[in-house]
């Protein structure tokens, strides 16, 4: 259950990689239990199936996802045969889900019969609990209707969606805020539909409608409804004159007159319908956004685009060329005659889905991504995207230190999470030794020293740590044997020269794993001691036995002598630890 709804929450901040890692470890966890008691776990390895299939259609593997999203309905099915009432809604789930991957992967009438069935079980369902079930019923309409459309069922897409809508403005009267998004979804597609089978007058109607519920919702939250906005607009585009597509971009600008951004954004698409009507207006408001106001800047990124586009075709590169000149009084950017082909190439550079797929393109294609091309290329795409402002950042230290340098922090954050998510000792230790020229280095232990923050990464510190200093094996010694551990802490503090980092791994260790709380907590105060950092005056230490109390007292005074510039410092550890042992 946890890994599921990490998955989701992975795939909602844009981690899809992680996302797609985390539910197929569910999922072998589901399969693993199903097989030892498949009456109690298939409903949830058909449920983690379907979403593992949205992972992979996600992340661009559509033969995979269409594979599981096959296996979650057989599960489905079954399951329905023996209890039709509980299961029928995750049948109709997975049943809309396959049919977009068979869309997707070019199997339009396996999705029209496929989507036809899903749209039969929510009618089902809608009879006996409408309230539960028509906004459901709602949606795989629509994607009935645009299945419909995709083969040529022009007639019968309408009246899908027709009747999708109706039910959309039903849910609207009774609760705005959580239907009108889907009501523009729907009136949305219903315009492009008119407008395919020559409805230009209908579709103005129903696209405009869309439009004025789109710019409500952006103007409340741009971040989620500019895109859907910028989709309406296009729609309009297909069916208004110049005059009322102009008019349709200053309003939709006017109304969100509160985010500058979005208002930009929407100037760029206004100024690229421009091109096709009056091509210097369009060319001179591109070159006017072209310049970034921000960081990252899509808008700026979209005007150069399109400007680039345009200079591309026949006789036009002269008169942008000129207008350029005439607008800033310098001459064309280098940006402006930039090829394709090497934004291709960065863009399938930075597209690559691990750190270490990326150094082996990187090997592939080390002369051409140190190209001046390649680098102007990252440098517009860094415009709008921070990828590439870390991939460009790579390209320079690349060729000024070499590639093992420019990669080692990445491969390295990458080794270390894989590293610290491994579910057993046995696997860790095996993958540390594996991996130990890369994570026993100083940059590993900078990496995992600063983001301590909770009981898994502090072990993981304390182990590379003493792996660092002593080996693996007798780093995992001391995890499995106390007696290892205290050894490892007496020959620290006995060395000439006690290391900080070396107490704080042993201290952790001590509390993480052995359950020492005193001793633990003692000697993290005895590393940060060495370090020059006193204890705080107000310090609260677990309760200790006199013994435990009088060994640790024991170890930091022996340490005085030997550290006479920690003194001060040790010193009023030893008296925060003998107060505490006097209070009653």
């Amino acid at each position: 259950i946890s890994l599921n709804n990490l998955a989701s929450i992975q795939a909602e901040t844009g981690d899809r990689l992680g996302a797609l890692t985390t539910i197929t470890e569910a999922v072998a966890i589901r399969r693993a239990l199903t097989q030892a008691n498949p009456a109690a776990h298939r409903p949830d390895l058909a449920t983690s199936l379907n979403n593992l299939a949205n992972r992979q259609s996600e992340n661009g593997d559509r033969e995979a996802a269409l594979a599981t999203v096959t296996e979650a309905t057989d599960v489905y099915r079954e399951l329905v045969n023996g209890n039709p009432a509980a299961y029928l809604p995750g049948l109709a789930i997975c049943l809309n889900n396959l049919a977009s991957v068979q869309a997707e992967s070019g199997d339009r009438l396996g999705a029209l019969t496929t989507i036809t069935e899903a749209v039969a079980i929510r009618r089902t369902l809608t009879r006996t609990d409408p309230v539960a079930y028509l906004p459901d019923l709602a949606t795989v309409l629509g994607n009935l209707a645009n299945i419909q459309a995709d083969i040529g069922h022009k007639e019968a897409a309408l009246t899908t969606v027709t009747e999708a809508i109706a039910i959309r403005r039903t849910l609207t009267q009774a609760n705005p805020a959580a239907h009108r998004a889907d009501l523009a979804t729907s009136l949305n597609n219903l315009a492009s539909i008119q407008a395919d089978t020559g409805l230009k007058e209908a579709a103005l109607a129903t696209v405009t409608e869309a439009t004025d519920l789109y710019r409500e919702l952006a103007a409340g939250n741009p971040a989620v409804y500019l895109p859907h906005l910028a989709i309406a607009l296009n729609n309009v585009v297909r069916v208004a004159s110049a005059d009322q597509t102009l008019s349709a971009y200053s309003e939709a600008q006017r109304s969100l007159s509160d985010h500058p951004q979005a208002v930009r954004f929407l100037a760029v698409q206004r100024a690229v319908f421009q091109l096709a009507h009056a091509p210097d207006l369009g060319i001179r408001a591109l070159i006017s956004f072209a310049q970034p106001s921000a960081k990252p800047d899509p808008a700026a990124f979209r005007a150069r685009e399109r400007l680039r586009e345009h200079a591309g075709a026949d006789g036009a590169a002269a008169r942008v060329g000129a207008l350029w000149r005439e607008v800033t009084g310098c001459e064309p950017p280098a940006w402006l005659a930039l090829p394709q082909a090497a934004l291709d190439l960065a863009v399938e550079w930075i597209n690559c889905r691990t750190w270490a797929a990326s150094r082996a393109f990187w090997d592939e294609r080390a002369a051409d991504l140190r190209s001046a091309e390649t680098e102007l290329a990252l440098e517009e795409l860094a415009v709008a995207h921070h990828a590439a402002v870390i991939h460009l950042d790579i390209a320079r230290a690349a060729a000024a230190t070499g590639p093992d340098d420019a990669f080692r922090p990445y491969l390295t954050g990458e080794l270390l999470s894989t590293w610290t998510g491994l579910p057993t000792w046995e696997e860790s230790q095996a993958y540390l030794t594996e991996h130990q020229a890369m994570l026993l280095h100083d940059q590993a232990l900078d990496l995992l020293g600063s983001q301590i923050e909770t009981v898994e990464s502090a072990l993981h510190f304390a182990l590379l740590t003493l792996a660092d200093a002593d080996g693996v094996p007798a780093a995992y010694r001391c995890l499995d044997s106390r007696s290892a551990l205290h050894a490892r802490l007496r020959q620290v503090l006995d060395s000439p020269g006690p290391e900080p980092e070396h107490v704080k791994a042993v201290a952790l260790l001590e509390l993480c794993v052995h359950q020492e709380r005193f001793a633990g907590a003692a000697h993290l105060a005895l590393a940060a001691a060495l370090a020059g950092t006193p204890p705080a005056p107000d310090t609260v230490w677990p309760p200790a036995e006199p013994a435990e109390r009088n060994q640790v007292i024991s170890e930091i005074a022996d340490l005085i002598g030997r550290r006479p510039g920690h003194a001060l410092a040790l010193s009023a550890l030893i008296q925060s630890i003998l107060a505490a042992g006097a209070a009653p």
